[in-house]
């Protein structure tokens, strides 16, 4: 079980999902719902990186082949159930014999932001899967024990992840749509539409 230091239990979260786990044989990990203290629920569970989602989206075509997007890329609802391609390292329990996986320790290619989605992806090699659990709840006060390059490491750390995972041409997709986007979105605020 990881938890993070800046979370508050406000109730046995931990026993709730041991107990849980005992009926899932295809459990890699899980997580709670997680909130922040005014009771906004975090997005603790997400999709692994996909560039041609990613071109969608940059360009606005998503709008054109919404069903296709969108069975790709469904909403996620955060106040239920469901299984995710990686959850948070912020509240990571997974049961032990899943260390055997990775020679008796997670893989720490990633200090900080980029970690807990290489665990999804290496589980979900092994045909594991990350359960998001909205029946029980933790706060989490995220951002008290960060550093301010943050985003730096966040995309620094999503290039290195698809590199290393994907490839050197999906590596340099990401790049020029991740910056694509920041341009547009740059231009949408400054001339709002």
């Amino acid at each position: 079980m990881l938890l993070n230091s800046d979370t508050e239990l406000i109730e046995n979260s931990i026993k709730f999902v041991y107990e849980r786990s005992f009926s899932l044989n295809d459990l890699g990990a899980a997580t709670v719902r997680l909130i922040y203290p005014d009771g906004e629920v975090q997005p603790a569970a997400n999709y692994f990186p996909d560039i041609g989602l990613q071109f969608l989206e940059v360009t606005r075509l998503f709008r054109i082949c919404k069903k296709y997007y969108f069975s790709k890329r469904p909403t996620i609802d955060y106040n239920k159930n469901f299984t995710a391609d990686w959850i948070w390292g912020t509240f990571y329990f997974f049961p032990k014999k899943n260390l055997e996986l990775f020679d008796g320790k997670l893989p720490d290619t990633f200090f900080m932001y980029g970690e807990d989605v290489e665990w999804g992806y290496l589980l979900a090699k092994k045909n594991l899967k990350s359960y998001y659990f909205s029946d029980s709840t933790i706060i989490h006060h995220s951002g008290k024990s960060l550093y301010k390059e943050r985003n730096v490491a966040l995309t620094k750390n999503s290039r290195h992840f698809i590199k290393k995972y994907y490839g050197n041409l999906h590596c340099f997709a990401f790049i020029f749509l991740t910056a694509a986007g920041n341009f547009i979105e740059g231009k949408k605020k400054k001339f709002h539409f």
